[in-house]
């Protein structure tokens, strides 16, 4: 296990297949883990296919700091990248919002 503090103030955990993030005050914030299929539901998306998907599902999908965040979906991944998926709780998305824009997705 690593613990560090990262650019936006979070406590980071990483346990090499699973990193937590928490605020100071110890509330979680963000769970990041490798996912090649994502499960909503009893729908079964593989990562490659993800992005099309929440661009096709979630209507307030945007993009910000290469990250595809899907606040239908409470997710946020680089499409670009490995099979890394951050699960998002419903109040950190105002922090994702307020990241500086690379325009809509």
């Amino acid at each position: 296990m690593r613990r560090s503090v990262n650019d936006v103030a979070l406590e980071v955990f990483d346990y090499g297949g699973v990193v937590y993030r928490f605020q100071v005050s110890g509330r979680l914030e963000e769970v990041t883990t490798r996912a090649p299929v994502v499960h909503i539901g009893e729908i079964a998306i593989p990562f490659r296919a993800l992005a099309a998907f929440v661009k096709a599902q979630d209507p307030d999908v945007f993009e910000r700091a290469s990250f595809l965040v899907s606040p239908r979906f409470g997710l946020a991944f680089v499409p670009a990248d490995p099979d890394w998926v951050t699960a998002l709780a419903r109040h950190c998305l105002p922090t994702w919002h307020a990241l500086g824009s690379t325009g809509q997705a």
